[in-house]
């Protein structure tokens, strides 16, 4: 994990006043400092396809924790920093990341401005991603949430500008960001294209913006969300000392479009997602001229929460993905998802969920050597202690 010094010192401002302290929760001081952090375990089961991993018997190669803390060492300034890490079956495996490094200064509610490392608004949820307590389900959907590519949608190096107007809340981001030659993404890029030894992996930039709009309809809102990732590039070669390659997207988009609807005690979520991509592989010396590489996928879903007591909630949804809308049968993905989360504390959730899918997409050939199952389930539990 690389930080330029600057960054350093932001980190040791925020995170060395707290490592002394003997108990746990929030803590003020001058700085007004609040210090946070949760810590989770999990099991995955599949029957039909492993998912992730080795998962056909059974794994516990499923936890994830962080630590975050924020100061207010003045009116309207914020300085923030969390540090993640998770083991999601063969995805990252522990590896300690520095999520979030910012300051964020609100001039008025039509205007803030955060720099450093900060989360991208990219659809209604990936900003509490990593806050349990805000959904009843095991997952994000992974087909809007790049459950596999987190390193790559989670934050991003550089400048958002935000604030709210009458019935509208805005945010637009300039940045660049250097990642993990062993992250997520990687992984996913290796496991679904070439099989690169994946040595870097850089972009130019990226930039993107979000619209959140509060209707007059109580309890509806609406979002668009945007993202243009800018020369993606994947620098390696070829397993056994073969040739060096380069794979190079020259614009990555990603868009989500969002509906979310409470009445009573219910929560309606419906959300639509669209990437595209083209790129090639370049070998040197050269195999061949070039190798096609490229993305036009869709996905989407439609969810609904029963919070039926203060520490009990139903969760149930209908996700679809496909990697080529002009041919939907190619590689496709039909789930039916069902989960319950109970509360024994405030501060502690046990969560259960079964996903059903119809489809070949998210189930990789390389985790499945006898063929991939059109028909496999998934069981993921999980508990959660935040403090």
């Amino acid at each position: 994990m690389h930080c330029p010094r600057p960054a350093l010192v932001l980190l040791n401002i925020l995170i060395l006043p707290v490592a002394g302290l003997a108990g746990l929760g929030a803590v003020e001081n001058d700085l007004n400092l609040d210090v946070h952090g949760f810590v989770s375990f999990g099991h995955l089961q599949t029957w039909g396809n492993n998912w992730l991993g080795p998962t056909r018997e059974g794994s516990n190669e499923f936890w994830e924790t962080g630590l975050n803390t924020t100061a207010r060492p003045m009116d309207r300034l914020r300085l923030g920093a969390q540090l993640y890490a998770r083991d999601l079956g063969q995805y990252d495996n522990g590896k300690v990341q520095l999520d979030l490094l910012y300051a964020d200064y609100r001039v008025a509610d039509a205007l803030g401005v955060q720099v450093g490392r900060f989360k991208l608004p990219v659809g209604l949820f990936n900003e509490s991603m990593d806050v349990d307590a805000s959904r009843a389900s095991v997952f994000q959907v992974p087909y809007v949430y790049a459950l596999r590519a987190r390193d790559l949608f989670v934050s991003t190096d550089g400048v958002k500008i935000y604030g709210t107007a009458d019935a509208f809340e805005y945010a637009a981001f300039l940045g660049h960001k250097r990642y993990d030659p062993d992250g997520g993404v990687t992984m996913n890029f290796r496991q679904t294209s070439l099989p690169l030894v994946i040595d870097h992996l850089d972009t130019a930039w990226v930039a993107g913006g979000m619209l959140h709009w509060h209707t007059p309809v109580q309890g509806l809102d609406a979002r668009v969300t945007f993202a243009d990732i800018h020369r993606l590039e994947f620098t390696g070669g070829l397993p056994g000392g073969g040739p060096g390659a380069v794979t190079t997207f020259g614009d990555y988009f990603y868009g989500v479009a969002s509906l979310l609807y409470e009445i009573d005690s219910f929560t309606w979520v419906a959300e639509y997602t669209r990437s595209r991509a083209k790129g090639w592989t370049v070998f040197n010396p050269p195999v061949r001229p070039e190798v096609p590489a490229g993305t036009n996928a869709e996905g989407g879903y439609i969810s609904t929460t029963w919070h039926a007591q203060r520490w009990l909630d139903f969760y149930g949804a209908v996700e679809e993905a496909v990697d080529d809308p002009a041919d939907r049968s190619r590689n496709n993905v039909l789930t039916t998802v069902f989960a319950v989360c109970t509360y024994p504390l405030t501060n502690w959730s046990v969560k259960a969920e079964i996903r059903d899918n119809h489809g070949s997409k998210g189930a990789f050939a390389v985790d499945n050597p006898d063929g991939v199952e059109k028909r496999w389930q998934v069981l993921a539990l999980k508990t959660t202690v935040d403090f």
